[in-house]
């Protein structure tokens, strides 16, 4: 009896173990974002959030190639100001978003986060 009992509580300890090793998400849930809708909007054009301060984490490592320089450069034009694009210059945080924008109607929408 005593041996049965041992094996049911072995069974259990290893069933049980799983449950006590997994770990915890610091960074989960919703992330602070903000839309913006641009009415009537030009044919061709770059929409950037401005802030105060540089950052390191370059936002657009991935689209950099495909964008115009000179539009890059005229987000840059506040640089003297001490205003910095956010996704075009960098945070320092990582920051998503879309210099172009989706379409939303005769609209075009973009969402930073």
């Amino acid at each position: 009896m005593k041996r049965t009992a041992r094996f049911y509580a072995a069974c259990l300890l290893f069933v049980l173990l799983p449950i006590l090793a997994v770990t915890a998400a610091a960074d989960a849930g919703p992330k602070p974002e903000v839309t913006v809708r641009v009415v009537n909007p030009p044919a061709v054009y770059y929409l950037d959030l401005l802030y105060e301060g540089e950052g390191d984490y370059d936002n657009l490592r991935e689209t950099r190639d495909s964008c115009d320089p000179t539009m890059l450069a005229a987000l840059f034009s506040l640089e003297d100001a001490g205003w910095h694009p956010a996704l075009a210059g960098g945070t320092m945080p990582p920051m998503w978003g879309s210099l172009t924008g989706v379409p939303d109607g005769s609209a075009m929408r973009h969402t930073f986060g």
